[in-house]
């Protein structure tokens, strides 16, 4: 009897350690990274091949695997590799780091579905007369395939014979329906039930509600699409980026001597292999304009880029840009999307749809074929470092080591570069490349530093000084925008008992409360603890309390009592409750719907804003 094959296998969890399971007899071969259904103590648990396993000592036996879920890896070796080596270097467990290359609908233990597309000569002659396209596959034709050979299955995907159906999500099923249609020659006859008769006949496409008052039932209408007698006609939805407006002008702007400079170094370096460069351009100088016209030499070699952003905000401003250049060829991936829009992004990557990806550092594992240059945009952003949840990492280093891995060169861009990457750059670790110019001429900003011990406004609004004052209304009168920053997100950093002076604090993390004014609570913005309701001093029991500070909301809710033709938006994480609402926010103020930009270091990550005159 052989000895069975052992593998090692990753699971999500805890624990960073990989498990030895006993692959069974008649198991097809395994890819890196495909998913497995396992035994997992008293459950069933999903989990990753990550390789053959050494022998156990004698006398422990493993576990077998129930089943495989996948009939093919969705990891490619380079995105295996990199996955593997996250786990590796900041100390998390393999399982944790593969799971966030995959969407959502491939986290749980559901088999994905097979359908066929097309016949294929692979297939039995037995089982020719169920290759009908949009067919699904059962499980017993499923058996059938493998039995021809344990690569089958694989090969029909591969051949485009086989497509694989991912979850509801995806599917026809989960749209809108906008209404019904007859087959060609349906005979409506075989709905008929015992003492029944059929239902009438229609033309043309009818609603749900015009088949019930025409006679139908909700039986009747499964029936007749279960035996395709009726065909529903589902209502078209907005596309993946309709939300996100392309900027066509990028294409007719010509590049200055230095931008071209920057253009043909990095160009000249595409094929050979691996080469960290740091982009020191002043602010506005243009790096953006110099990433879409390095994508486009990489994409006439075929190729595809990956470019890195700090915020999900920033990723619509960049995307634009890359939007207005190449069109349709362009995607985005980041965690505030829905589970079907990154699902269908992830498809589109993977089968070649978009060569080019702009996201935050979730889109560090977008399953780009053939990558060909990583764009790190503003890479001194301490946004690029996740802190929960696991795997734990750092956005720019992580790009570094995936540009590694496939060999290609990557770019870090910044204003105003990191410590340690200036250092690297100056020691020749990196290739140092500047930009001093803005496109133009145009002029860098003005700095006033104002002290406002001297200069600060009396009475409830101390935090507008006379001279911000009078530079906002200035500007206001002038038809100009304005961005205010303020880094303290809530109404009020802290309250004080008027009585006995206590603030409150945090139980868990001893610092003090935020309050939101909204809601009415106050918050740890550290380890998010809220308590609600807070109008008593749980030192003395006094009432008078005080409201010391101010946060975004504070200042939101006093900019109209000093400027009467401010038209305030706010953006901080409190206003923006995901992608489209901090975009939405965002083109709303470029589209000078509103002429001051309040929010938190949302607002000053790299926005391109030509009527803002004043910040």
């Amino acid at each position: 009897m052989p000895s069975p094959t052992l593998i090692q296998v990753a699971v999500v969890g805890p624990m960073r350690r990989t498990f030895t399971y006993s692959l069974p007899s008649d198991a097809g071969p395994l890819a890196p990274g495909q998913r497995l259904l396992v035994p997992f103590g008293n459950r069933k648990k999903i989990g990753y091949y990550l390789g053959p396993a050494q022998p156990l000592p004698s006398g422990i036996r493993p576990r077998d695997v129930i089943k495989s879920l996948d009939e093919q890896s969705y990891f490619n070796p380079d995105l295996f590799t990199f996955c593997v080596w996250m786990a590796d270097y900041y100390f998390a467990n393999p399982a944790d780091a593969l799971a966030c290359a995959l969407p959502a609908s491939l986290k749980n233990a559901t088999s994905v579905r097979l359908r066929w597309v097309s016949g294929s000569s692979l297939v039995l002659e037995s089982l020719r007369a169920l290759c009908k396209p949009g067919k699904m596959i059962s499980s017993a034709v499923l058996k059938k395939l493998r039995a021809e050979g344990s690569d089958t299955v694989r090969k029909l995907i591969r051949a485009g014979a086989i497509e694989e159906v991912w979850d509801k999500g995806s599917d026809e099923e989960s749209l809108k329906i906008s209404g019904y249609r007859m087959t060609e020659s349906a005979e409506l006859s075989a709905l008929a039930k015992k003492g029944k008769p059929s239902p009438a006949p229609f033309d043309g496409v009818r609603s749900r509600a015009e088949l019930l008052t025409l006679g139908w039932s909700e039986h009747y209408i499964a029936k007749a699409r279960q035996l395709q007698l009726i065909e529903p006609l589902f209502a078209a939805r907005s596309g993946l980026l309709d939300f996100i407006k392309p900027r066509p002008e990028v294409r007719a702007i010509r590049l200055n001597d230095e931008q071209r400079a920057v253009v043909d170094t990095v160009s000249a370096t595409l094929a050979d292999g691996f080469k960290t460069f740091l982009l020191h351009g002043i602010t506005g100088s243009g790096k953006t304009i110099v990433y879409c016209h390095l994508a486009e030499k990489v994409i006439e070699r075929k190729k595809t880029v990956l470019v890195l952003t700090p915020e999900i905000a920033l990723s619509g401003a960049t995307l634009a840009y890359f939007r207005g250049f190449f069109g349709d060829r362009v995607t985005v991936i980041h965690s505030a999307m829905t589970d079907r829009e990154r699902l269908e992004s992830w498809q589109g990557i993977r089968k070649g749809k978009y060569q080019i990806v702009v996201g935050p550092r979730s889109a560090i594992f977008a399953p780009l074929p053939q990558i060909g240059l990583i764009i790190v945009d503003e890479e001194h952003d301490g946004s690029y470092k996740q802190d929960d949840p696991a795997p734990r990492f750092h956005g720019r280093d992580s790009a570094i080591m995936r540009a590694k891995i496939n060999r290609v060169p990557v770019i870090l861009g910044s204003a105003s570069p990191s410590v340690e990457s200036y250092h690297n750059a100056r020691s020749g670790r990196y290739q140092l490349l500047e930009l001093t110019q803005r496109p133009g001429d145009a002029l860098l900003p003005e700095v006033r530093i104002i002290d406002m011990r001297t200069e600060g406004a009396r009475g409830a609004m101390p935090f507008v000084s006379i001279s911000l004052k009078k530079e906002i209304e200035k500007r206001l009168a002038a038809d100009q925008q304005v961005i205010l920053f303020l880094n303290r997100r809530g109404y009020s950093p802290m309250l004080r008992c008027g009585e006995c002076g206590h603030i409150p604090a945090c139980p868990q993390c001893n610092i003090r409360l935020t309050y939101h004014k909204v809601g009415n609570r106050l918050t740890c913005h550290y380890c998010g603890y809220v308590r609600e309701n807070y109008d008593r001093c749980d030192g003395c029991g006094g009432t008078r309390i005080l409201y010391m500070g101010a946060g975004t909301q504070k200042v939101e809710e006093s900019l109209p009592k000093l400027f009467e033709h401010a038209r305030t938006i706010r953006l901080d994480s409190d206003s923006a409750a995901g992608r489209v609402s901090a975009h939405q926010i965002l083109t709303s103020f470029a589209q000078r719907e509103y002429n001051l930009l309040l929010g938190t270091q949302m607002v000053t990550k790299g926005l391109d804003m030509p009527n803002v005159t004043l910040v």
